[in-house]
Parts: C-alpha cells; structure tokens; sequence
C-alpha cells in the first residue's frame, strides 16, 4: 500500500504571526511543543497583529495572534463574521513614547508631528497617553507609518515623537544614543496594558476542535519551560527580536506571558477602545456598538485547563 495511505497526514495550519507579541508560540515552536502535539504550522509572518487580523477576515489564516484594538475595530468593520477569540496569551506594557528632545516633559508634545501605526496599539496607547497628560488631539499632528519605519521617522527628524511598540522601542532608543540624539523616554508605568489573544475562523474550530486543544496544551509547557528556564526562554526570544546588549531585560519586563481564558480586563480593554473609535473615527463615527461577546469562545480553555 502507498505511503500516503497508510499513514494520516497532519493537516497544515496557517497561523498568522507577529513574533514580537507572541512570546510563548515562539517558545513553543523554538523548544518543538508543537511538534510533539502534532501540529504543523505553516507560519504567515506579519509586522503587526491588524494584518493577521485582515488574514483571518479574508480565510487566509486559520489562526492568528491578535490583540484588543483589532477586535474593537472587527465589530465596527464587520460585525457578524465568524471569528473567535480562545485564549489570552500575553498581557503588555511595551507600548512607549519617545521625544526627539532632551529632558522633555509629555507636555513637550503640544505643537510636534508624533509617528504612529494606525488601527493599531501604538494608536490606541498614544490616544490613551493623551488623555492622561490632558493634551488634546488637535494639539498635536499624527503621521502615520508602518511599525519599522517609526524608528527611521524618529532618527531622520520626519517627526518629533512617535508613539511604537517593543522591540521597535529598544531599537530606536540603542540608534538614538550611538548617534548622540537628544531625546526622552516615556516608558509605559502601566496606564496601558494591552492583551495579546490567538483568534481562529469558527469554522476552523468546529472542524479541528483537537488541534485547539493540542495548542493549548504545547503552548502550557512554553509557560512552563519559560518559568523554570527564564534565561534560556530569553535569549530564545532575543535572538528571535534581534534584541542585544545592555537593557534588553528591560523590554521583557514589558511582557507578561500568561495562558488565561478571556476575560474581564480583556473586555474593559476593548469598550474603551470602542468608546474611542465612536467618538474619533470618521469611518465609524455614530456607528451601533458591537457585541463583543460573539468574539469569544472559552470553552477550549475551559476543556483542557479545567480539573475534571
């Protein structure tokens, strides 16, 4: 008999990927959990979790790693497809600020051109810093980039600030001081903690329920692995993010790596965002408010994590 016959092959997921907001997948992937779950991924590497999100909208990903600013705007953009949220994988505070200016105050913003990514958490945390410091958005200009080319804008002088994610962060920061820029650092205290999930088409999950659950269970040894073996977890990861030298333990205190179910913060997370997108966004501006709860699905979670 054929080779093909006698032995059932993997089915190839296609997850869409950001590798700087999934730390355990790449443990995971690095250490070969997934491998010995028999999962086979095909990788789709994305610069940022919008496009994953894009992917999944389009049926060109299975799975995708997502964070609460994509779901905020999936309401909006198309309320009633089929996708769901079935794990909480990472909470962040690595979105920062940066002024091209030496000992700046948040107030130094007034009047300067900030880089951003749209439709993004370097959006909403940069709408979020406003807020905070009472700076109004029509004090400010925002530019729009891609996440790689904030760190160029900033150098180049294209902008006075941006307003990026890690490790895009710690790069800019490492160029500014070897060409001796005056600049100011705003790392997040707190105030914005975003939630990295993994999303999947509903068909997907109705289909291959085993190949969630073995997901859930390879990506529990990363947590594992990642707690008994912190610094081997870390060099992992900063290779991956092309991260070296001083302070790079700084930006993973930035990322906490958690398997949870989706739950409250994630929605509070998400409301605010929404409230904003209402009141901000002309593309959605006086549009009904979603129903967010049709995005999540706990019950995998539930399956594999619950004590029978």
């Amino acid at each position: 008999m054929p080779y093909h016959l006698t032995k059932r092959r993997k089915k190839k997921i296609k997850l869409s990927i950001n590798r700087d907001i999934a730390m355990l997948l790449t443990i995971a992937e690095q250490k070969g959990f997934f491998h010995d779950h028999e999962l086979n991924f095909e990788y789709i590497d994305t610069p940022y979790a919008y496009l994953s999100m894009q992917m999944l909208m389009n049926g060109e990903a299975d799975i995708a790693t997502m964070v609460e600013v994509n779901f905020a705007y999936l309401g909006f953009m198309k309320p009633k497809t089929p996708i769901k949220s079935f794990l909480s994988v990472e909470q962040r505070t690595a979105d920062n600020f940066i002024i091209r200016k030496a000992n700046a105050s948040p107030h130094a913003l007034i009047g300067c051109t900030v880089g951003f990514t749209p439709r993004s958490t370097s959006h909403s945390a940069l709408s979020k810093f406003l807020a905070l410091h009472d700076i109004e958005k029509r004090q400010i200009q925002m530019k729009p980039y891609s996440p790689q080319a904030l760190p160029n804008a900033l150098i180049r002088g294209e902008v006075d600030a941006i307003s990026a994610w890690q490790p895009h962060i710690y790069h800019t920061l490492v160029a500014l001081e070897e060409l001796d820029i005056p600049h100011t650092y705003f790392e997040n205290d707190g105030f914005y903690v975003g939630e990295v999930v993994l999303a999947a088409q509903k068909q997907f999950m109705v289909k291959y329920p085993e190949h969630i659950k073995n997901m859930l269970c390879a990506l529990k040894q990363a947590e594992q692995f990642l707690q008994e073996n912190p610094q081997v977890g870390l060099s992992i990861l900063a290779e991956k993010m092309k991260i070296s030298g001083k302070n790079k333990e700084e930006v993973f205190k930035q990322m906490m790596p958690s398997l949870q179910p989706i739950c409250e913060n994630y929605m509070g997370n998400i409301d605010i965002i929404a409230d904003w997108i209402r009141e901000n966004d002309t593309e959605f501006m006086g549009k009904d408010y979603p129903n967010y709860m049709d995005y999540i699905d706990n019950s995998y979670f539930l399956d594999v994590f619950t004590e029978k």
